[in-house]
Formats: C-alpha cells, structure tokens, sequence
C-alpha cells in the first residue's frame, strides 16, 4: 500500500505545492496499474477478517455437528467388548481365545456360537462367576442355611425406575429384550453374510510340464482365487463395502429367538444340517435357509450343505444399533477375510451417525445455530459477490461473455474463491443428503418399535430387517460422504487465507519462499525422487518377504517417509539379518536425512533468508491498517475520492482494460484531475508519486557484487586520506607543544593575532569533526541501505563489508577523541602562549601549516568570514 499522506517518495511534494513539474508524470499504463493492484490489495486485506470468520464458524459448526468426542465412545464400548468379550475355548470360567484368534473354520464357529452369541444376546439377568460355591463357601462360616440354589435366581426383574409411582413407564423389566452392553438397543436382528468366489479348473496353476489328468487327480478339487484376494492385511474401506451381491444372507432374530434357539440356527450353518431328525422332537426343519440344495451327494442329488466353505472368501456379521443415552445409530459388522494362503485376517467395524444433531444444552444448541447461519450467510455473500463481479465484467467488457470471464475476469484467486464456493456447496448437499437419510431411518425405526414381532411371520421379519439394514448403509454412507466433505474444505479454506495473506508482505513470507525457491526445488525433488524411489525399491526387494511394511511399494513408500522423520521399526527390520538390515538403513540415513533433507531445509531457509530480508522494509500489517483507516476516514471526509473511481473514470473514457494497462501515454497529476471528477489536487500528486516510486524501485538495477567491491574500495581510500591528514594534524599540534618560550602578552596585536590562529584552528576542527562524522554516517548508511538489497550468495562479502564498517566507526571514536584532545591543547595555548607559537605567528608558519592541511582534505571553507571590528583586547 504505497498512498501515504507524508509524502515519502523519491520526489518529496508539500502541501504548499500547486505547480506540478513535467518530471512528476508517469505512463498512463503503469499509473493504472498500480491502482488496479492497490484496489485487489485492499480487497484481499479487507477479506482476511471475514475468511477467518468463515473458517472459524464452519469450525465450530463442523465440531458441534459431528461430536467425534461422544461417537468415539460409544464405537470404543462395541470394539472392546467385541475384542476381548465375545471369548471361546473355555476352561472353567476362563475363555482362552478371543476373535483374533479365529484361524480356520472350525475356530470361527466355535468363536461364533460360544463367544459372539452369548455376549450380544443376554435374554436374562447375569450373575457373577461360581454364584453358588462362593455362597456354599460363606455359609458355615456365617452359620447360614445351606439351601441357597442359584438355579433358582429370577432371570428378569421388575424395577421401579420413576421418581414417582405413577409416572409412565415407572416400573421395567430388566434386562430389555435386545439389549445390549446396558445402552444399546438391537434394532432388527444379526446378518450374516458372505463373498463368494468361483471354482474352476482352469483357474489353477500348475507346471506346463504336467499332463493334465495328473494334476487334477494330484490336486482333487478346482481352484478357487479370491477377487480381491485380500492377500495383505484389509483396511477400513474394505469393511465397508461388499464386492459384488451378497450370498447366503442368514438372519438372527434376536427380538424373537432365543439364546439357544440362536445357538441351534448356528449348528444347522455349520453341518449343513446334518441329523435334523435327532436334533429336533418338533420334526426335520433346518433352520439355515441359505444351506438347502447348496452340495451334491453321491448319486448326484441336491442335499445341504455347511454354510461356510471353502468357496467362501469373505463373511460379514453385522448389527443395527441405536444408543438411547446419546442418540447415535451405529452400524457393527465383524469381518472375516479367507485369503487363498490359508490365513484369516480379522477387521472389527463401526458406522455411525446422529439421530439428531441438534440436541445439547441450551449454550450448545445457540452456538451451534449461531455458527451454522453465520456459514450460510458468508458463504452466500461471497457466492453473491463473485456472481455480481462476473456480470459487472460481462457487461463492461467489449468480447463475448466466455471471452470477457476467461481475459478480465479469471485468475487464479478468482478460481480458488470458486472452488471455495463449489466445495461449500457440496458439502451443504451432502448434509442435506444425510439428514434425508436420517428422516427415512428414524421412520423406518418407528415402524419397527411399533410392530410386534412375534405377530409377524418369520419372512415377514426378515424382510423388514433387510430393509432396515439397506437403510442404515445408506444412512452410514451418506454420513462418511459429509464428514468427508467436511474435511477438504478447510484445506480450501485456507488457500483463501494465502489469498488474503498475499496481499501483506509480511505475511506473504511463506507462500513468496515457496515461489522464489520454487526452481530449485523442481531440480532438487527430481534428485530427490529418483533416490528415495531407490531405496523404498531396495527396501521392497529386501524386507518385503518378512515384513508388511514393505510388503508392496505402496507401503514401502509410507514406511520410508516415517523412517525419514525417525520412526522405524528395527526389531522387524532385522528379520532379513542385521548386517543386510543395517547397512541399508545406514545408506537410507546418509541418503535421505543427513544429505537430501537438509539439502531442502537449507534451499527453503535460503529462500526464506531472501525474502524476509525484502519484507522487512516493506509494510508491516499495523500500517497497512492505519492506512485503511485512513482512507475510509478521509473519504467519509470528502478529502479523497475512493481509487474504484479513479479507475472507473479512465474506463469510461478509454473503454477496455487491456488498452489500458498499456498505454504509454505520460501524465500528469494534472492530468488526474481533469480526467477523475472530484478528486483533490493532494491526492492526485500523492497516487501518481507514488506509483512513479513503485515503477522506479520495480526497474531499478539490483546492488550487484561489483558495486559492493567499489565501495568498499572508496570507503578504504577516504580512511586512508583521513588518516593522513589525521597524523599530519597530530604532528603540528606535537610541534607546538614542544615550545617551552612564552611570548610578550602584553602585545595587543599579537594576542589578537593568537585569538586568530586558535579561532581558525577551532573552526577547522569544527568543520573537519562534523565533515568526519557525515562521512562516517552516509558510509554507514550506504552500508545499511545496500546490505537489504544482497543477495544471500553475497554473504561473504557482505560479511567484508560489516568489518569495514566496525572499522570506520572505529577510527571515528579516534577522530573524536583527537578532536578533543586538540580543542584541550587549543584552550591551553590561548591562555598561555609559547614562545614557538609566537614565532609561528610571526614568520606565519602555522597559519599556513594549518592551511594546507585543511585544504588537502577539502574541509577549509572558500571564504573566510571577516574580522570582527573591536575584538576585546
């Protein structure tokens, strides 16, 4: 911001002035130029106030919607207890194995039937451990009677929860029939489910060398590949989804089975139901339904079959859930992974989402509003502003609109503030998407609170439960959909935070480094590239067979970065041997850390060292400020005219933007006047200095090394003259100490022509002090000035400079102290003249001493001032 009322420019201007040098023009061009950037600076210093409110409300707002804090904890209660609960091979009252330990198919039916089923369904109150033996034991002591059953404890008990005995719902039976962990409610049953794969012979991989009968009767089943093979650890994204349609969907209606009902459809999917006449007094009925007509006996008929084979390449076990404490829905699946080498990988996962967001206390709900509107009206204020930009372009412009936006109107701040707009909106959509799917589960839920389950038929039941789980999944992903969203647009955000922050030079620091060492940087990461794609290639060769890490490149590209910043894990490192182990991690740390990511830490301090040395002249963001208050102050004032009308007026009169950028024409602040209606004659002079002060600093020639040399070469010759004449000025005052004859004072002439000498020797001192120190004071600051402008390659000479400078200020202490010593020996001799000094004054030999001294040096004045008449004697 360079409109500053002083008048700091290189031609200084009062406010007396009213005629206007021809020397004070500037091309019309450049002259608009500088209001245009004026204009966009203060715009984008106008917007850095307002995109922190946008950031901070769409903050507040993004953290009161999703509640991360409360999601977390009720996730974290399901994966624990699932995790370390849900246990199987029991001894006594001890379950050795938890879902981890699931490692065939046995394992998994076991895990399911004995772990997962009797901690999530719990039909009847729990007791602790050994009930009976713990009483049997306290008895004799307490001399109780032994006839305690803990057989015979209630299974369910009837409590008063309300605070009075007629209120609503006062008296409950515990525990609530799908309930589970206390808070959580099953909300329509489990689902099982699989992925399948096909079975074919072609799609094994045999030896070319092998007859093809031979392998068949070798290997005596087709091959199975999995697609995905899930072949590495599974993420979280593979828990999600399912590739391709589901099969063999079963269901677990816990709202009307029981616990061993339960445990019994789990026996019939494993057999296949085998045996169903001993298994059932109520007749052969198998209750998994997805196990009939699914093998082949031996004279070739349909006949069930196991539920889980070896087909089977994924199963999913899911829960619908809601929390009543917090009003979340959750969506629990188990995921179990077959990979064809034999290994399951095990993935516990939950989805979530609010029933409502807006519920909290009465501070929370305000703030929450007050958040959401204030977003909605900043992001419609810029949208409105870019739109009314856009036409106003349209409009003025003399090309055809997609022309007009692609030439005057997008740059690429412009492009940032649409995306800013596209992103703000999508994220809108996606919430109103979600609270769609919210709508429709909470209804869907109502549906199923209201029915009694045992009054429908089991496909009945089934059929509500499947829509109730296509809802949720629907409702989950619409809700990972927002919070995504949710999490780019601050990134976006903060692009506009460069915008504004562009426009401070102080604040522009970060982004200008990044641009001015942006060359070197390109060269640098090619180096940088090819090395560390090296190493994370050797690293895949050499730990990929042992360690998942390094597994792919992938993962060995994630896992070299995190050694980069020191964070490796060396005891699986050393399963290749520790000499192979540790000779590549001593190349990878000589390489990457000591050489290529200190070679970047000094190209960006370098950069950095450049452009905060440019900055720190320039406008510091309290002045910038001043200055905006300024000119809103002074045109409510009616002192100025806004800059949008100086450059509203050149356009009315040239016409296209383009034309105006360019012109050559000089003008004048005159010129200003006549063409901008209104504007003052002070403001005119002040924009057109200073955008001349600005051109002129922009095509001024850098202070080159050169420069630096012949200053200092000059800076070393006017010492060297001083010095000089220093030492002759020393050895005439020694000279006239010498004396020890005093003269007559009682001669008047010779006492005035003494007074003389010494007011002649005084003034040159004077004049010879005050030459040294503005000699000393413009090299100090020729020094000062020229060191902001070096480059950061010029350090060393810089540094030369610096000691030069330390010396001349030395040697001027010593022109200080001489001056004094000589003002001291001055005062003596007026007071007490000696011989040698009459003598002098005589034969004129001081005087002319003195003379040529001062005149070698250039510091004795052109003409003396006259002898004032009456001197006292």
């Amino acid at each position: 911001m360079g409109e500053n009322d002083d008048g700091k420019s290189l031609l200084k201007v009062t406010q007396d002035e009213t005629i206007v040098k021809p020397r004070d023009g500037i091309e019309l061009g450049h002259y608009l130029s500088w209001v245009k950037n004026e204009l966009e600076t203060e715009a984008a210093c106008l917007e850095m106030p307002f995109t922190f409110v946008l950031l901070i409300s769409f903050s507040m707002l993004a953290l009161l919607h999703l509640k991360q804090d409360r999601t977390f904890t009720v996730e974290g209660a399901w994966k624990f207890d699932l995790q370390e609960n849900a246990n199987f091979a029991w001894s006594h009252n001890f379950g050795h194995k938890t879902v981890h330990d699931v490692n065939s198919i046995p394992d998994f039916w076991s895990w399911l039937r004995i772990g997962f089923l009797p901690l999530v369904v719990q039909h009847t109150w729990g007791f602790s451990e050994e009930l009976a033996k713990s009483y049997d034991d306290i008895a004799p002591a307490m001399n109780l009677s032994p006839a305690f059953d803990a057989n015979q404890l209630p299974g369910r008990y009837d409590l008063n929860f309300g605070p009075l005995p007629d209120e609503a719902f006062a008296n409950v039976t515990l525990p609530i029939r799908g309930e589970y962990l206390h808070y959580n409610m099953i909300v329509a049953g489990i689902r099982l489910r699989q992925e399948r794969s096909e079975a074919s012979w072609s799609s094994c991989r045999v030896p070319s060398s092998m007859k093809e009968d031979l392998w068949k009767a070798w290997i005596g089943k087709p091959c199975m590949p999995a697609q995905p093979a899930y072949e590495l650890t599974p993420e979280v994204g593979d828990a999600e989804g399912f590739n391709g349609e589901p099969a063999r969907t079963e269901w677990l209606l816990t709202a009307r089975d029981s616990l061993q009902e339960l445990q019994l459809t789990a026996l019939d999917m494993e057999d296949g139901c085998s045996q169903m006449a001993e298994k059932s007094i109520e007749g052969p009925r198998c209750r998994c339904r997805t196990c009939e007509d699914t093998a082949e006996s031996a004279n070739g008929s349909l006949v069930p079959g196991p539920w889980l084979d070896e087909q089977t390449q994924r199963v999913e076990i899911a829960i619908v859930a809601y929390n009543q404490n917090y009003g979340l829905i959750s969506l629990v699946t188990v995921n179990f992974f077959f990979n064809r080498a034999g290994h399951i990988y095990k993935v516990i996962h939950v989805q979530s989402s609010w029933a409502n967001d807006y519920f909290g206390d009465v501070i929370e709900l305000a703030v929450m509003i007050l958040c959401d509107v204030t977003w909605l009206l900043a992001l419609t204020y810029i949208a409105a502003h870019e739109v009314k930009e856009i036409i106003s372009v349209i409009c003025r412009s003399n090309h055809p609109w997609y022309m007009a936006i692609w030439m005057e109107y997008l740059e690429f701040w412009e492009a940032v503030d649409w995306v800013s707009i596209l992103c703000a909106y999508a994220v809108l959509g996606l919430y109103i998407r979600l609270t769609i799917h919210t709508s429709d589960t909470k209804a869907m839920m109502q549906d199923i609170a209201q029915q009694d389950q045992f009054s429908l038929t089991r496909a009945e039941s089934e059929r509500q439960s499947e829509l109730m789980y296509g809802q949720v999944e629907g409702l989950v992903q619409a809700e990972a959909d927002s919070r995504t969203s949710l999490m780019f647009y601050p990134m976006v955000v903060m692009a506009r935070l460069f915008k504004s922050f562009d426009a401070q030079p102080r604040l522009s620091v970060v982004s200008k480094t990044l641009v001015y060492s942006s060359q070197d940087m390109l060269h640098f990461f090619i180096v940088f590239v090819s090395l560390f794609g090296c190493l994370c290639l050797n690293g895949v060769l050499l730990f990929g067979k042992e360690s998942l890490d390094f597994a792919t490149v992938g993962r060995s590209l994630i896992t070299c970065f995190r050694a980069m910043l020191g964070e490796w894990d060396w005891d699986e490192m050393k399963t290749v041997g520790r000499f192979l182990a540790g000779m590549w991690i001593t190349i990878y740390i000589i390489i990457v850390v000591v050489l290529l990511l200190n070679m970047l830490l000094a190209i960006l301090m370098d950069a950095y060292g450049v452009v905060k040395s440019k900055a720190s002249s320039m406008e510091s963001l309290p002045d910038q400020i001043t200055e905006l208050l300024r000119r809103s102050r002074q045109t409510k004032n009616k002192e100025r005219v806004r800059l949008n009308d100086i450059w509203d007026a050149f356009y009315d009169s040239i016409g296209d933007e383009k034309q105006m950028l360019e012109s050559r024409r000089i003008i004048t602040p005159d010129d200003v006047m006549k063409s901008v209606r209104g504007i003052p004659a002070k403001q005119a002079r002040r924009t057109v200095l200073t955008a001349r002060k600005e051109v002129d600093d922009a095509e001024a020639e850098p202070y080159s090394l050169n420069e630096v040399k012949e200053q200092i070469r000059l800076s070393v010759g006017r010492a060297k003259i001083l010095r000089q004449e220093v030492k002759a000025l020393r050895n005439g005052i020694e000279s006239a100490r010498g004396s020890d004859k005093l003269p007559d004072a009682g001669s008047p002439g010779l006492r005035e022509s003494t007074i003389e000498v010494i007011g002649l020797v005084r003034s040159g001192l004077d004049i010879l002090g005050g030459q040294i120190k503005e000699v000393m004071a413009a090299e100090k600051n020729i020094y000062e000035h020229r060191h902001e402008s070096l480059d950061v390659q010029q350090r060393e000479m810089m540094i030369c400079a610096q000691d030069a400078k330390l010396k001349l200020q030395a040697l001027q202490r010593q022109m200080e102290e001489v001056t004094r010593t000589i003002q001291e020996l001055a005062a003596i001799e007026h007071t007490k003249p000696t011989p040698r000094l009459q003598r002098l004054q005589q034969e004129g030999g001081l005087m002319t001493e003195l003379r040529s001294s001062l005149a070698s040096v250039g510091l004795l004045k052109e003409q003396r001032e006259p002898e004032r008449a009456g001197r006292p004697q």
